[in-house]
């Protein structure tokens, strides 16, 4: 209602409220004791709100008077008389008593943190990625640590000593092999091993051993003297088995390390 009257359209003359709208502002538990008139200033050619309020009613405007002024800020001359504080809240000027008097509302200190929340649900997993590249090939690895080793292929080793049986290729630190009786074999090793303090490790060989041998068998003698071989010869033992029972045999490959 208020607002309608503000707004009036009598343009060089005061808009007046009737009887009937005074009345109602008196019976108004907000506004009790105010009354609302329009004053036009010759001067700046504009009207101005003013509002003559009791104390009691000051606290009501705080709260009245910045949504008042959003309403009349459309007219052309009329002007809302709520600004923005510095202090970050909302101002306004009242008439209390025959004194201007500005009113602040100024915004109050932030309040403490609240609690930490619940930790929420995992979400989705997510979908595979693709394929890394291969990596570039690594550094050649250092030589084994074997000083000795060979693979023996029994059909070819006679009676003396020599290298017939070696495979060169998979045979070093060995200089030669004999045979002092079926299924024994006895291995001379290069100059700076001694059989003597060796722990040597042969094991039987089963692509170049006989076709009639199922399970090839080695064993070697770490313990000197053997009663088969010489003080600088390792000794190798090799079996196949036949009816349960192992048997000396002269078809069976195998192979020994010297660590």
């Amino acid at each position: 209602m208020i607002r309608d009257y503000v707004t009036s359209k009598h343009a060089g003359r005061p808009a007046c409220l009737p009887e009937n709208v005074g009345r109602e502002l008196k019976e108004d538990r907000f506004f009790a004791a105010s009354i609302v008139f329009l004053n036009r200033e010759s001067d700046m050619h504009r009207r101005t709100l003013s509002l003559l309020a009791t104390p009691a009613v000051l606290g009501a405007m705080t709260v009245a008077v910045p949504a008042l002024a959003g309403t009349i800020s459309g007219g052309g001359s009329h002007k809302a008389t709520a600004r923005q504080a510095s202090t970050g809240g909302h101002c306004f000027s009242a008439v209390v008593g025959g004194r201007h008097v500005r009113e602040c509302l100024i915004t109050g200190p932030r309040g403490t943190r609240g609690p930490r929340g619940f930790l929420g649900p995992n979400g989705p997993r997510g979908i595979q990625g693709k394929t890394g590249r291969e990596g570039a090939a690594g550094l050649q690895g250092v030589p084994g640590t074997a000083r000795a080793y060979a693979l023996v292929l029994p059909e070819s080793v006679g009676a003396s000593s020599s290298s017939a049986g070696l495979v060169p290729a998979q045979s070093t630190g060995f200089t030669a092999i004999r045979s002092s009786a079926t299924g024994i074999y006895c291995l001379t090793p290069v100059g700076s091993i001694n059989p003597a303090t060796e722990a040597p490790v042969a094991s039987g060989e089963a692509g170049y051993s006989g076709s009639e041998v199922l399970v090839p068998v080695a064993v070697v003698y770490a313990k000197q003297p053997t009663k088969d071989c010489g003080p600088n010869e390792f000794e190798v033992k090799t079996y196949k088995l036949e009816s349960g029972a192992p048997t000396l045999s002269k078809e069976v490959a195998f192979t020994i390390v010297v660590p």
